[in-house]
Formats: structure tokens, sequence, C-alpha cells
């Protein structure tokens, strides 16, 4: 009776222990006082589930707490870099599409790869301004995975190889692996269209051929 005076004799004394209990249980205090615990079998229900629910579920609640805002926070930070890495492609389509406006184009939309090639200065500058890492020699190695055959460049692979530069793909990884698919891709197109020319022209002349052996027999006749 005198240790539970000592511990719950006043409203103060009451929340000075409920607070030891939540932030340091220590129940060994309590069953060293002889029978105290076995004679008061509610008081000792009443500590383990303070002790459960006071100290380790606040430990839990608080971990929960901290772990939501930390992933909150993340959310935000991967949203705000989404936007602001759109907002980057716009802004490096849009400029690279009106550099690309000012070259001397054809019928699809294609210039020159030495006309390409004079706008590296502006396009340094444009990345220095969107705070872009690169390499010095990245731009025109750009350039030249992304010509055609005929050393022609379309605006579409221009903005997208400069976005893809500006998104820290640099050329020696993903872009030529892209350069040399497409390479393959226009070889198998040309090869093809070359079969098929060789094989629609046997064709023609075989049935000519049989045409003209037709009309002899006919003639003769």
């Amino acid at each position: 009776a005198e240790f539970l005076s000592m511990r719950f004799g006043t409203i103060l004394r009451s929340m000075l222990t409920l607070f030891e209990l939540m932030a340091a249980p220590n129940l060994p205090d309590y069953q060293n006082q002889g029978n105290l615990l076995f004679e008061r079998p509610f008081l000792s229900l009443f500590l383990v589930c303070y002790v459960i629910y006071g100290s380790f579920g606040m430990i839990a609640l608080l971990t929960g707490v901290i772990s939501e805002s930390m992933f909150e926070k993340n959310q935000t930070r991967m949203e705000e870099e989404r936007q602001e890495k759109e907002e980057q492609r716009r802004m490096i389509s849009s400029n690279c599409a009106a550099m690309f406006g000012k070259l001397q184009t054809d019928d699809r939309e294609r210039a020159m790869r030495v006309s390409v090639e004079q706008l590296i200065p502006k396009l340094e500058r444009m990345l220095d301004m969107a705070c872009v890492d690169y390499l010095v020699d990245d731009i025109a190695r750009v350039i030249e995975l992304r010509v055609d055959y005929d050393d022609m460049i379309s605006k579409d692979d221009f903005c997208n190889g400069m976005f893809a530069l500006a998104s820290g793909i640099r050329p020696v990884t993903i872009q030529e692996l892209y350069s040399i698919v497409t390479k393959i891709g226009r070889d198998v197109d040309d090869l093809v269209d070359k079969v098929d020319l060789v094989l629609f022209g046997k064709s023609d002349s075989l049935a000519s051929g049989v045409s003209s052996e037709f009309e002899q027999p006919c003639r003769s006749d």
C-alpha cells in the first residue's frame, strides 16, 4: 500500500508514474514488492495493457507518422521533379524545333548534317541555361547518331536526341543502340525492296516469255 501510495497517491504522482511506464517500462519494480501483482490482478492487467498500448503503441504510432511524412515528402519531391522534367522537355523541344525550323529542309523536314552542326554553339548555350550536365562532344555525337544514310537528319530525330541528352542519356549508351537498330531496320527495308524488285522483275519476264510462246502458234495457224 505504501508503494502504491508513493506512485499513485496524487494526480501529479500518477501522471509521473504513467509517463515513466510509457517512456521506460520497468515492471520489475512492481514484481519486487512481494505479492503485489498477485494480490491485485486488475493492477497487473492494467500495467500490462498500459505498457503494450501506451508504450509500444505510442512508438509504433510515432514511427508510422514519421514514415508517412517521409513518404509524402518523397512523393511530393518526385512529382516536382517530374514537372520540372516535363517543363524542361517542352522548353528544349520548342527551342530545338525553332532552331531547326530556320534551316533549309526538304519535303520530309530533313536538313543536311552540316547545317545542323552549325547549331552546336546555340545548343550549348541552351543546355547551359537549363543546367544540363554534358560533355564537350556529346552534341556532335548525338547529331552523328541521328543522321540518316544520306547524311540527313529529321526534325523529330534532332529534337528527340537533344531531349535524351538533356535527360542524362549519354550518346555512348542507349542512343548508340537506337542508332544501330534504326540503321539495321533501314538496311532490311532496302534489302526487302531489292528482293521484291528482283522477284517481280523475273515474274514479269517469265510472264512475257510464256505469252510470247502462246502467240507464236496462233500466228502460224
